[in-house]
């Protein structure tokens, strides 16, 4: 009979604690025997993980069908574990699998605070105490410090293996008075996981407080609150302030500086006083020590004239009174902080009068020093004083004035002790400023314009007087007068204007010259410097300067001038001048008077000379015959040469004219009865017989008053055997190189004279034999021919 025994079955359970990593991992396998096998167990248990050997853990011969193996897993992570038993002789092989998951490690932490018995304000230190796993490094990370839901702080563990939270530090608040409860979590790293401490119970006590009272009569009152040591913080709440057990005010508890102060403005009433801080949340109440307060007084200042005006004496009345009763004592006074003396009261008052006050504010103070029953006191009164008012009047030395006219404006000032600067103003414009003396300020201003003028005076004022304007003084200034005085020089005629006084000043506008005969403008110019020049040629005529005057000077006209003509003096002619000749000047101020002279050496006559400048440069003065104002008749120097000359004359004052001439070898010009070289000749006829006697010469013209003129008288020529001699008078003649020719009603006329008449200075006559083809030939011209030039015409009448 053969029997087969089979090998009994097995079953593996595998078993282990919780994985942590790199913590000690107890590997179990339990082997049992499949019924109804029955044998015991011989064979080993190989453990691995993943499929490979676990180091140690193979070839573990099972006890009492338990194979156990101790090892660790240094990976965070899932893994799978396999316990294979080997089985034996008598028993099967057999597996078990378990998955395992490997996770961190835990931390054990562990909490605690110091002190013990903390009050508010004391620092409080909680400490978190974290204990790491054998074989692992120590855990790193933070722990977070909670209260409730409210996160405290979250700080980092340090290396040894604490995180303290330090209250109040790091800009944390204190733990405020009362019981808190405090719970430390560790947040874990990458070996450790999160833990949590069992919550830290902490009780708080209030810190304690003192309250020092200060007061004075009067005064506010104060209550100091300080926080003892070793509390600490910032009280706040109320202070309750009590009188003699009544509540008199509660004020808030407030910081000043590093102070915590609460304090009654109303004051101290007076008497047994204390406070009582009330406490808050975080800090126990406090009582003050009682003071003992003087009854408070009210201190005023009453002023009889506020404001007051400068030197008026002021009194001041000063009262202190209480609620009961009068105080006595004195009171000591002072101005603008200086002390000024002191005074008792009477019946609770007294007075100070003061009569120096300068203009401005002034601070009056009155402080009352108390007694044994009242406390002292205080008072302050702003008095102020202003400047005096003054009056300013202004007067003018002339109302109306004309332009140039100096005027001087007189400002008078009251009181007469003031000093200082009137600044004068014509409308808003200022004409200047002067000195004040006396009271008084004068200025004198010449240069106001034409029209109407309204003029001021004003006063800055002084230390103890207002400023001070004066009304509105009105001022008149018309325009100045002018005097316009003509002169003529060579061909320029000039003209000088001036202000006529009391005006003065430079006329400016233009002048005009004109002929005075016929009102013709001659030439202008425009005034520079007082003066207008112009050049005209030569006239006869007398011309006038006339100013048109400006805005500031009336217009004027000057006196007539002549210009300064040279004349032939026989025929008025301009033309040229022959040496020995008569010659006539005519102009203004030629001389200071009227002279005349016969004769004599060439020089000066009644003060007034002539000088001819001939063309050769040579200066010969002439022989003077006649001189008057407008008027000098002269000779020619004997030596003059040919040429274009100039004649000056002096009137032996100063004044100086010239003229410019053209010498010749003649110049002829015959004498007229009218002397205006037209007319009736100024001469003679001499009626010679055959045998040679002449008759008595007779004139050739006789004045008819009727017409107020010289008439020809009809010549009568006598028997044929008679022949008449025309004689006429002239000048300018002597010199000719040619017997002159003469014509008498276009008849040619025999001359048998030419030359000086010998017995006045530059007369010349010339002798002519009147032609029988002049009978019947009425009123004709007569014309004489000096070398070519023709002398003015006379007029004759025959029978």
């Amino acid at each position: 009979l053969s029997v087969v025994v089979a090998k009994a079955g097995t079953s593996v359970a595998l078993t282990s604690n919780t994985a942590q990593v790199g913590q000690p991992l107890n590997l179990k396998a339990v082997i049992t025997v499949v019924t109804p096998g029955n044998a015991t167990l011989g064979g080993p248990v190989d453990f691995s993980n993943g499929g490979a050997a676990i180091a140690g853990c193979t070839g573990i011969v099972p006890q009492n069908g338990t194979a156990a193996c101790n090892t660790s897993l240094t990976q965070l992570g899932d893994f799978t574990i396999v316990a294979s038993y080997n089985g034996d002789a008598n028993t099967a092989p057999g597996s078990a699998t378990l998955k395992l998951t490997v996770g961190k490690a835990a931390a054990g932490i562990y909490t605690a605070s110091a002190p013990a018995a903390p009050v508010y304000g004391v620092p409080v230190s909680i400490n978190a105490l974290l204990l790491g796993a054998t074989g692992l490094a120590a855990p790193t990370g933070n722990v977070t410090f909670s209260e409730g839901t409210v996160t405290l702080a979250t700080l980092p563990v340090g290396a040894d293996g604490r995180a303290s939270l330090v209250l109040p530090a790091n800009s944390l608040a204190p733990l405020a008075a009362g019981a808190h409860s405090v719970v430390a979590i560790y947040n874990g790293d990458a070996n450790y996981g999160s833990a949590t401490a069992t919550a830290l119970n902490v009780t708080v006590a209030k810190a304690s407080t003192s309250t020092v009272l200060t007061a004075s009569a009067g005064g506010p009152v104060t209550a100091a609150v300080s926080v003892v040591a070793p509390g600490a913080g910032a009280p706040t709440g109320a202070v309750q302030f009590i009188q003699g057990g009544t509540a008199i005010g509660t004020v808030v508890v407030v910081q000043q500086g590093s102070s915590f102060v609460a304090t009654l403005p109303a004051g101290s009433p007076g008497g047994n006083l204390w406070a009582v801080y009330q406490g808050d949340g975080n800090f126990s109440s406090s009582i003050s020590a009682v003071m003992t307060v003087a009854a408070p007084v009210q201190v005023s200042i009453v002023s009889d004239h506020n404001p007051a005006t400068a030197g008026q004496a002021v009194t001041f009345t000063v009262r202190v009174s209480a609620s009961s009763g009068t105080p006595g004592g004195s009171v000591q006074w002072s101005v603008d902080g200086a002390s000024s003396g002191s005074a008792a009261l009477s019946g609770g008052q007294a007075t100070f009068t003061a009569t120096t006050l300068a203009v401005g504010s002034h601070t009056m103070a009155a402080n009352y020093a108390g007694d044994a029953v009242y406390a002292a006191g205080s008072a302050t009164l702003q008095q102020v004083v202003t400047k005096s008012a003054a009056a300013l009047s202004l007067t003018s030395s002339a109302s109306t004035t004309v332009y140039g006219q100096p005027v001087t404006f007189t400002a008078q000032l009251g009181p007469a002790s003031s000093e200082g600067t009137v600044q004068f103003s014509d409308g808003a414009a200022a004409i200047g400023p002067a000195a004040m003396a006396g009271g008084v300020a004068t200025l004198a201003v010449a240069n106001l314009a034409v029209g109407a003028h309204s003029i001021t005076a004003a006063w800055a004022g002084d230390a103890n007087s207002a400023a001070a304007v004066s009304t509105a003084l009105a001022q008149t200034v018309n325009k100045s007068q002018t005097g316009t005085a003509l002169s003529v020089s060579g061909g320029t005629w000039n003209a000088l204007v001036a202000a006529v006084a009391p005006g003065a000043g430079s006329p400016t506008g233009t002048v005009k010259f004109l002929n005075s005969a016929t009102n013709a403008v001659l030439g202008s110019a425009v005034l520079s410097g007082g003066g207008a020049s112009t050049a005209m040629p030569s006239t006869p005529d007398a011309i006038v300067a006339v100013y048109s005057g400006d805005g500031n000077f009336l217009a004027s006209t000057s006196a007539p001038l002549t210009p300064l003509t040279a004349v032939n003096a026989a025929s008025y002619a301009l033309a040229s001048f022959a040496p020995d000749e008569l010659a006539t000047l005519f102009g203004s101020n030629l001389a200071t008077a009227t002279v005349s002279a016969t004769g004599g050496p060439a020089g000066s006559l009644g003060g007034t000379t002539v000088a001819v400048t001939d063309s050769a440069g040579a200066k010969l003065a002439a022989l003077l015959l006649f001189v008057s104002p407008e008027q000098v008749s002269f000779l020619m120097p004997a030596g003059t040469a040919v040429g274009p000359a100039t004649v000056v004359v002096s009137n032996g004052k100063g004044g100086a004219a010239s003229t410019p001439i053209q010498v010749a070898r003649v110049a002829p010009g015959l004498f007229t009865l009218n002397s205006t070289g037209e007319g009736a000749p100024a001469g003679q006829l001499v009626r010679v017989h055959l045998d040679g006697t002449q008759e008595a010469a007779q004139d050739v013209a006789v004045f008819d008053k009727a017409r107020n003129e010289w008439v020809p008288t009809p010549i009568d020529l006598g028997a044929a055997t008679d022949v008449v001699y025309l004689l006429l008078y002239g000048t300018g003649i002597r010199h000719y190189s040619v017997t002159p020719l003469c014509t008498i009603g276009s008849r040619p006329a025999t001359v048998a004279y030419a030359g000086a008449q010998g017995s006045y200075a530059g007369l010349d006559q010339v002798n002519v034999a009147l032609p029988r083809s002049l009978l019947g030939a009425g009123t004709v011209e007569v014309k004489l021919t000096v070398d070519g030039a023709v002398a003015n015409s006379v007029m004759l009448a025959f029978r």
